[in-house]
Order: structure tokens, then C-alpha cells, then sequence
């Protein structure tokens, strides 16, 4: 009904709607009377429960239950039980015992799902307390459906690819209600020629999950889709995709896969610049759409922050306008020129130091990688969001991943997110635990934006692992314990 009519030109339009004889007093009461609201709680109600247990307002069947009778689903499902798949009530003791085994048996139903997804577990002491798990967390935090966060951690592994990661996104739950019109399977079946990673198994041409996968690609190619309908789609799924990326580094974190976890932040960098990560950086720049400007320019799009103006010009001026090469000056002297110095800091044998690295450090103990950031090229206070080439159209704030992490393993040690502004001087601190197994290793820092490609960085480094010093980890012990009992007094004041 609504494409009635043509938009800014008519002035009314008609809709005729074909029923069956027999419902036709149905829908014209349903279109010409006001339908009560009825409440849709009951098909996410494991999602609403997982949140409330996440945040202790949950934490038994009972308060669940308790939970249940504030909602506005209570408050239909005793009007108009039947919608709900509930016989009709009285007031009689059997009708409401009627009422409390089928909210006992949809809470029990729910709690279930939540426990076979690992999102929660019953405490063993007492049989009845229910306790979050890390992927109940991570869903709750990026507003993810348990189903997703469950599906994430079945399916992704140490040697997972960037078209598994893909598939993997796109098969998300949030993405099930993604619309497929009338005759866009047969369009599927065209689209699916020109995107850069093929399906590995026949794909449902009509399924929901196969069009998350082409419009992801196509956004990644900047390919322009056969109809408009793809634009709008396209927006609905970029909307989501970044917490449900961010939610993927969580998880990949939590696992300890540094392999992983660095293709979901380059991914993530992908779907902000709207480029794949093997095409040429400079493709990033604005106006500068096609290949065969990378002949043109010799170097990397991090060599040509400090370009003169005279320069770029006489590069690009028998390509592009003056304004055009204006706006590419303006996006390189945007770009952050960070540079970065580190050092660690811990216990030895003779008390607390900071010390250069390479060095020896003991084992089993807490130490502190201390980042020094500054920012080379100046930056105006107004001037730290994402560039204007950025495609989520929600504005976006610099911000930045520090990750360590064994390449030699794979294992992610630590993470932590920066999302302040870097500008003159700015210090950042990374707490990790040594291994218990003796010997020299190999460590890797790396700093990565999370909206930014080709401007990351990665620092590789040596510890000599020695024997754990009893001395040293209590000196640690105390002096987080004295940090603690700081920031309790800190409070009070």
C-alpha cells in the first residue's frame, strides 16, 4: 500500500487489496479499526532474560519469573490470552494455576536456550543461583542476540579465512529479517558472478544470510547494485555490522587468537573505508576510484602524509580539478602520524624498575608494557573524526587496538582499546602475566586503528623468561593491592 502512487508527483493513489471472500470483513476491519498492540517480548524473551542476568537484576528462576509480571507481555497475555497460545483465564485456583505453569514453562524454555548457547550456567553450590558467562557479556554489551554469540564461537577458529569471516558475519541472526523482495533471488543468481570471494556450497539464492554476504562484498568493491531497493538494504546491514565486529573481537580476545582477532580489526578497517585490504591504499583517498592511479603514485598512502600541496598538484592535475586535489590534501594532512615508544615496567630482584627492552623478566608475573604516543602532524580541536570518505554514515571517532601477542603461538596475550584522541603527548599502559615456560620469546605489539587502513603499526620484541622470584610477585601483589585501596579512597572523598 505504501507504493501507491508516485512519490512528489501525485497527489492520492489507490491500493486494491485481493483477499479471500471469506476474510474480506477481517482485513477491512483490520485496516479501517485501530488493532490493540500486542507484545512481541515472548520471541526474545531469552535475549531480555540474558541482559537482566548479565546485569544482576536476574540472578534465579523465581526473579524471572518475578520479572515477568512488570512486563507489558503480563499485562496482554491476561486480556488476551489466546494470542499468547495460553487457554482463556477465570478466576478460579485451576486458571490460575494454568497461569503460573505456562510462565514457569516459557522462562524455563528460555533459561535452557541461554545455557545450551554457554551464555549461562546454574551455580553447582546451590542449584538454583544463574550466572553469566564471558559470551553472555559480550552479547549483552553490543546488544547481539545470544544466538549469534553462540554461533560466533562454534564457528570461528585459529585459521579462519576473510571469506569464512565474512560468511560467518553474514550469518548472524541479526541479519535473518533482512528483506528478500519478490524477484531478487533471480538477481542473487547475477550479483553473485562479480562478487571477489565465491560460495564454497550451492547458496540459497533467497535466503536472508546470502544477501548480507553479496551486499557486504558489493559495499567492499563499491560495485553499484541493480536496483535501489540494495542501497537501503545495504544501509540497514552496515548500521549493525560494526558492533557486531566489535563483538567478534571480544570473543577472539577471550579465546587468545591473535590471528583472528587482527582479521577482525583489518575487517573492521575494510567496512569503514569500503575497500578490501589487498587493494592499493591509496584507493582510500577520496576521488581516486580508479587502478590506474596507482601507477601515477609511487608511494604508500602512509608516505604521502607529508606531501607539499605544490607537489600532489603537479602530480594530479592533468587527472583531477583543483578542488578535487584539494579535498585529497585536506584527507592527508588529516591522517594521524603517530609515533610510538615503549618500555616495561615490573618488579626484579631489586624492586620496582622500568626498564628498555630487550631484558629479562621472571616468570608467572604481572608486569606493564608504559606506550608513549605523540602525534606528529599537528591537528585542530574540531578536526578528529572519521574522514569524510568514511561509508558508515554514522560520524566516527579516531580510535585506536593495542594488542600483544605471540606470533610464534598464536596466542593474544592482551588488548585494549584507546578511543581518546592522540595529540602532542598521550601514555598508554598494557598489564600482562609472563608465561611459566622458561626461555627467550618473542613478543609483538601492535597499534591498530580501528577505522583506518594501512596505517598500522607493529613492534616485535625479545624477553628472556627466568625463574619466578616469590620476592617480586608479592612485591606485585602489594602494590595492586595499594592501587586498589587508592582509587576505594579516591571514592569516598
Amino acid at each position: 500500500m505504501g507504493r501507491a502512487g508516485r512519490p512528489q508527483f501525485d497527489d492520492s493513489g489507490k491500493a486494491v487489496i485481493m483477499v479471500h471472500d471469506v476474510k474480506k470483513n477481517f482485513y477491512k476491519k483490520f485496516l479501517y479499526e485501530p488493532f490493540p498492540v500486542e507484545s512481541s517480548l515472548l520471541n526474545v524473551l531469552a535475549d531480555h532474560l540474558n541482559a537482566e542476568i548479565v546485569s544482576g537484576t536476574i540472578s534465579s528462576k523465581q526473579e524471572a519469573l518475578d520479572y515477568l509480571t512488570w512486563t507489558y507481555f503480563f499485562r496482554r497475555l491476561l486480556v488476551n490470552p489466546s494470542y499468547y497460545n495460553m487457554e482463556p483465564l477465570s478466576n478460579n485456583t485451576n486458571e490460575q494455576q494454568t497461569l503460573n505453569t505456562y510462565l514457569s514453562a516459557i522462562v524455563q524454555r528460555s533459561l535452557d536456550e541461554l545455557i545450551r548457547a554457554t551464555c549461562i550456567f546454574v551455580n553447582e553450590d546451590d542449584q538454583r543461583t544463574l550466572q553469566a558467562t564471558v559470551h553472555a557479556r559480550i552479547a549483552s554489551h553490543y546488544y547481539i542476540s545470544y544466538r549469534t554469540i553462540h554461533m560466533f564461537a562454534q564457528r570461528v577458529t585459529s585459521n579462519i579465512t576473510l571469506g569464512e569471516l565474512i560468511d560467518v558475519i553474514s550469518c548472524a541472526y541479526e541479519y535473518a529479517e533482512m528483506p528478500v523482495r519478490h524477484n531478487e533471488d533471480e538477481l542473487h543468481k547475477t550479483m553473485i558472478d562479480r562478487i571477489r570471494i565465491p560460495f564454497r556450497t550451492q547458496p540459497q539464492f533467497d535466503s536472508p544470510h546470502l544477501k548480507a554476504n553479496l551486499l557486504i562484498q558489493y559495499h567492499l568493491s563499491r560495485l553499484e547494485f541493480p536496483r535501489i531497493d540494495y542501497v537501503t538494504d545495504l544501509k540497514s546491514c552496515l548500521d549493525q555490522i560494526i558492533r557486531i565486529i566489535q563483538a567478534l573481537i571480544d570473543l577472539c580476545a577471550h579465546k587468545a587468537l591473535l590471528s583472528p582477532c587482527l582479521l577482525c580489526i583489518h575487517f573492521l578497517q575494510m567496512i569503514i573505508q569500503s575497500r578490501w585490504i589487498t587493494d592499493p591504499d591509496i584507493l582510500t583517498l577520496p576521488h581516486i576510484t580508479d587502478r590506474s592511479f596507482t601507477h601515477i603514485f609511487s608511494s604508500h598512502l602512509c608516505q604521502l602524509i607529508d606531501i607539499k600541496h605544490e607537489t600532489l598538484t603537479n602530480i594530479l592535475q592533468s587527472h583531477l580539478t583543483s578542488t578535487q586535489i584539494d579535498d585529497i590534501y585536506e584527507y592527508l594532512m588529516r591522517l594521524p602520524q603517530i609515533e610510538l615508544n615503549f618500555n616495561i615496567r615490573g618488579f626484579w630482584s631489586t624492586g620496582e624498575e622500568t626498564r628498555q627492552l630487550p631484558t629479562n623478566v621472571h616468570a608467572d608475573q604481572e608486569y606493564t608494557l608504559q606506550i608513549k604516543l605523540k602525534r606528529i602532524n599537528r591537528i585542530r580541536r574540531n578536526e578528529f573524526r572519521q574522514l569524510t570518505t568514511s561509508s558508515v554514515n554514522k560520524p566516527k571517532d579516531e580510535s585506536w587496538i593495542f594488542i600483544l601477542g605471540n606470533t610464534d603461538t598464536g596466542e593474544l596475550i592482551c588488548i585494549k582499546r584507546f578511543n581518546q584522541i592522540i595529540r602532542s603527548h598521550t601514555t598508554v599502559s598494557l598489564s600482562f602475566v609472563t608465561t611459566n615456560i622458561l626461555g627467550r620469546q618473542r613478543l609483538t605489539l601492535y597499534f591498530l586503528s580501528d577505522g583506518y587502513l594501512a596505517l598500522d603499526q607493529q613492534y616485535d620484541f625479545i624477553i628472556d623468561i627466568e625463574s619466578p622470584s616469590l620476592q617480586t610477585q608479592v612485591n606485585t601483589e602489594l602494590d595492586s593491592l595499594v592501587d586498589e585501596l587508592d582509587k576505594r579512597l579516591a571514592a569516598l572523598q
